[in-house]
């Protein structure tokens, strides 16, 4: 059985699960910039991280929560490290088979913390483009990450295609966890669609910066989709920046 995805036709992957990992020649990537949670293991920042690990890996296991988006309002408030460290720490600590997807096609900012090896990414698959499961990118520890891929223009109406859902339907087969790191919801039609798809989503504030009207209104603007969560950044109450809540 072939573990070619073909997002034109049918999405087939290999039966056996384990064909993912150290199978062949599989495309590696390596940190630029440490995460939070690997510089600083036992600070406050890590334990809040590990806290809503632990409460993720509760919805997954109680309500079968496996794919979901990290976004935000806008730009700007941390929704990448969020994503990135949630996936580290699953992946590292809580010893979970992670797949952490760069959604955000329009302003990826996976560059800013990884560097992955040359080869297709979720904007070729997006565009029908062939794609190997050895075309994931291989981190480390049970942590791989989808890259963007190529950039060019992305046509909106190609996310409600449903080999889309599809697709992740089967990748979910293969990972305990798959994290969407999305685009922001304000101006931007794209994070709708995906929460159409994933199974929550994740919200990303950053304290200070943006209105409470405007979290208020991007909340509401998710009119599809579970809300799960929110993570609130840089908030002046605590000493640290990085704080959450349910």
């Amino acid at each position: 059985m072939s573990d070619t995805l073909n997002t034109k036709n049918t999405v087939r992957i290999e039966s056996l699960q384990d064909r993912i990992i150290n199978k062949g020649r599989q495309r590696k990537a390596r940190f630029t910039k440490p995460p939070i949670i690997a510089e600083h293991p036992g600070s406050f920042i890590a334990d809040q991280y590990r806290l809503l690990c632990s409460r993720l890996d509760q919805l997954g296991t109680d309500e079968s929560l496996k794919l979901f988006s990290v976004s935000s309002a806008v730009k700007g408030e941390g929704k990448t490290t969020t994503s990135l460290n949630l996936a580290y720490i699953m992946a590292k600590e809580f010893k979970k088979k992670v797949l952490l997807v760069d959604g955000d096609l329009r302003n990826p900012s996976f560059g800013n913390f990884l560097k992955v090896e040359k080869g297709p990414g979720f904007i070729d698959l997006i565009n029908g483009v062939e794609f190997k499961l050895s075309d994931l990118c291989y981190v480390g520890e049970g942590f791989y990450c989808l890259p963007n891929g190529e950039k060019g223009r992305i046509p909106v109406e190609l996310f409600k295609r449903s080999h889309i859902k599809s697709l992740f339907g089967h990748l979910k087969s293969f990972f305990d966890y798959i994290i969407v790191d999305s685009p922001p919801v304000m101006h931007m039609a794209d994070m709708g669609i995906i929460a159409e798809i994933v199974d929550g989503v994740l919200f990303v504030v950053k304290a200070g910066k943006t209105t409470r009207e405007a979290v208020v209104s991007a909340l509401q603007s998710l009119t599809t989709g579970r809300k799960i969560g929110i993570v609130l950044n840089y908030a002046k109450s605590v000493s640290n920046k990085y704080y959450y809540y349910y």
